[in-house]
């Protein structure tokens, strides 16, 4: 018989509020997984991989079921509570960055804030903001540095693919700005989108460099604060400008 609870008492949900937890996995001592929640909110993905729920998360039910497979249980830790749901998402943010290989299928919210180097905290924070430009409409794609590694720092193939982007106003764009941390890494000029072949609903452009005059006055430069508040968990963004 297990000596683990499967849900707090009444007394207990009322005194913790909002919290922060962590699924650890007992054959490797390994986290797993990283939440946010009020409640029996912690105790939800055990029962829901147990009971073949809606949950779409393969990976960490999978790993939920090979734990019981092993007749084994889930470890639950509660790694901070009496919380505003507003403390809660930042505190589930930051230990997200500090886990890597989570099965998480979200990344942390406001990745704007999130794990970077001092150098490229003071270069972010000392460049200043573009001026939204009013003779073109373009596309913000957000690259990751895992991502741009894994296509060997490639920018432009990092950049071109694979997004959920609306075709046909997609195609209205005449640019795709490159960002990476709230700043412009590189501009280009898409001459043709195209279904990717691999990721059905992502779609994927084939171009080239930006002319010089655009890259020049855009590279180095921030992401306005208006599309940093709207873009904190987008992986693109379209612009909003008026075209004269």
């Amino acid at each position: 018989m297990s000596n683990h609870i499967d849900h707090f008492s009444n007394e207990t949900i009322e005194a913790i509020g909002s919290y922060v937890y962590r699924l650890i996995d007992p054959r490797n001592g390994q986290t797993f997984y990283v939440g946010k929640g009020r409640g029996n909110r912690v105790f939800e993905h055990v029962r829901g991989a147990l009971s073949d729920g809606e949950d779409k998360n393969t990976a960490k039910l999978g790993t939920i079921n090979d734990i019981h497979g092993e007749g084994l249980e889930v470890i639950h830790v509660i790694q901070r509570w009496g919380m505003t749901d507003e403390q809660a998402i930042l505190v589930e943010s930051a230990l997200i960055d500090c886990f890597p290989g989570l099965t998480n299928i979200q990344s942390g919210h406001d990745k704007e804030h999130g794990i970077c180097n001092a150098d490229q905290l003071e270069r972010k924070l000392i460049a200043e903001e573009y001026e939204e430009p009013d003779d073109f409409k373009y596309l913000i794609v957000k690259v990751k540095d895992e991502t741009k590694k894994a296509r060997e720092g490639d920018l432009y193939e990092t950049a071109r693919s694979a997004w959920p982007v609306n075709l046909k106003r997609v195609k209205s764009c005449k640019y795709v700005f490159a960002a990476s941390g709230g700043v412009i890494k590189g501009v280009f000029e898409p001459e043709k989108w195209e279904e990717h072949p691999n990721e059905p609903g992502r779609y994927r452009f084939e171009g080239k460099d930006a002319p010089k005059e655009i890259q020049d006055r855009f590279i180095g430069k921030r992401l306005p604060e208006e599309y940093k508040r709207q873009g904190t968990r987008s992986s693109f963004l379209y612009s909003k400008n008026e075209v004269k």
